[in-house]
């Protein structure tokens, strides 16, 4: 499963991962490097993975060249909001 980000302000990025489970709080957290393809940053995540009957939750880890590193999408104001993206199965 392709997952993409266009870099708006992430281009001057230290570095970029897409972090990734199952919808199962059991599981730990999966870990993958983003690549820059011409515009936008690219990760994979395993077909072999995704066959599960769980969703899959995805978020991005953004790291600054200063080493300081900010989840995307993350919690609005007030602990608020879904920190992550979800993909289920058709």
């Amino acid at each position: 499963l392709p997952i993409f980000l266009h870099p708006g302000n992430t281009h001057k990025a230290g570095g970029l991962w897409l972090r990734y489970r199952h919808v199962n709080q059991a599981e730990t957290w999966q870990m993958v490097e983003m690549e820059l393809a011409e515009k936008n940053y690219r990760a994979v995540i395993p077909a072999d993975y995704t066959d599960s009957p769980f969703p899959l939750q995805y978020h991005f880890q953004i790291r600054a060249e200063t080493g300081v590193a900010r989840l995307h999408p993350g919690l609005q104001p007030g602990w608020r909001g879904q920190p992550y993206f979800v993909v289920r199965q058709a």
